[in-house]
């Protein structure tokens, strides 16, 4: 029980990104499911995972720099789209994919009675998530967003200490909240930051940190949400059928009270989106999903820590956002505090008793 525990406090780092949403956002919750088997696996002593290699190590690390770029692949689309409608179309894609991935993997699509509400309530969480994100992300940095939505993992274990029984703050956690904190706080208040937007002030970057943020807040929510709902649902079903809801809200909220005159084509704000759809939530999926099957979690898990990093560095070279000496200041103390959060010293400590 507690190597499953220990697995499940490093399920957060290792899966997104998020995030996006998500970073991966709409495929963490399936992939969930498989890192906690592979890290219960992997200490009980019934796993035959292997050592990362060159080419493993290369593939993981891709994979973090490639959710690192999904924000600034959102800032670029909602330059061209309406942000609720851009979800739209980003879960769309991911909509097919996912039902291409059930359809092949033998997932039956019937829902249950029992299953409904969590569907519908994972379906809300996820819109108003995602929707926050996307118009947030028009008014702030790629910087700034790609920074506030990889810190979710800390209102995980906010919200896991207060509503669960069996994941509670430790001094690491509570040390790697307090740290990671800090590090938010000085990159909202860096007086040199600008949003890579002329147009834009400081009160309107400000703002759309705080959406970012909520989003990230909101993911935490999900996250211990869906930990509940995989009691009575299969992951993914849950996945199928919550991301068609959620195409159904951004669509009809997109087409109610969003505006399409100013709509045009551009070649950065497709590319965007098909970055978000396919690369992504195809690629990206494929790939870490195969790396889960052959090495367990707790060897892939450094480096899901470099996904801000990577997003950050996008941002400085892609939309030309300043690298100031607040933000990486403020980037290091989020990613470590991160890192205490969901892995810790001790971790660390007793896989490397393990390899010794």
């Amino acid at each position: 029980m507690a190597s499953r525990q220990a697995g499940s406090n490093q399920i957060e780092a290792v899966v997104v990104c998020y995030v996006e949403n998500d970073e991966l956002g709409m495929f963490k919750d399936v992939m969930k499911r498989n890192v906690e088997q592979t890290m219960f696996d992997h200490h009980s002593g019934n796993s035959s995972s292997q050592r990362i290699d060159r080419r493993a190590a290369i593939l993981a690390l891709t994979c973090s720099a490639l959710w690192g770029g999904t924000v600034v692949a959102i800032r670029f689309s909602v330059d061209t789209f309406p942000p609720v409608g851009l979800a739209g179309i980003r879960f769309s894609l991911a909509f097919m994919f996912m039902l291409g991935w059930c359809y092949f993997r033998g997932t039956s699509f019937r829902v249950h009675r029992n299953q409904i509400m969590p569907i519908i309530i994972t379906a809300i969480l996820l819109f108003i998530q995602i929707a926050l994100l996307n118009i947030g992300s028009k008014s702030t940095s790629a910087s700034h967003g790609t920074i506030f939505i990889n810190s979710y993992p800390l209102f995980v274990a906010l919200l896991s200490h207060y509503f669960t029984v069996d994941d509670r703050l430790s001094t690491n956690k509570s040390v790697g909240l307090l740290i990671a904190s800090v590090g938010m706080g000085v990159v909202v208040l860096d007086p040199f930051a600008m949003t890579g937007n002329a147009t834009m002030d400081r009160e309107a970057s400000f703002q759309g940190d705080m959406w970012v943020l909520a989003s990230a807040a909101l993911l935490g929510v999900k996250t211990v949400f869906i930990k509940r709902a995989l009691r009575v649902i299969e992951p993914g079903k849950l996945l199928l059928w919550h991301e068609l809801l959620a195409v159904v809200m951004f669509i009809s909220y997109s087409w109610l009270f969003e505006t399409w005159d100013a709509f045009h084509f551009t070649f950065a704000g497709v590319l965007g989106v098909l970055y978000q759809g396919v690369v992504v939530g195809g690629f990206c999926f494929a790939a870490w999903t195969s790396l889960l099957q052959r090495h367990a979690a707790s060897q892939l898990v450094v480096f899901s820590f470099a996904t801000p990093i990577f997003g950050v560095l996008a941002s400085y070279v892609l939309r030309g956002d300043p690298m100031t000496l607040s933000l990486i200041t403020g980037t290091a103390a989020v990613v470590f505090g991160i890192f205490l959060v969901t892995t810790g010293l001790s971790r660390v400590r007793e896989h490397l008793r393990d390899r010794g």
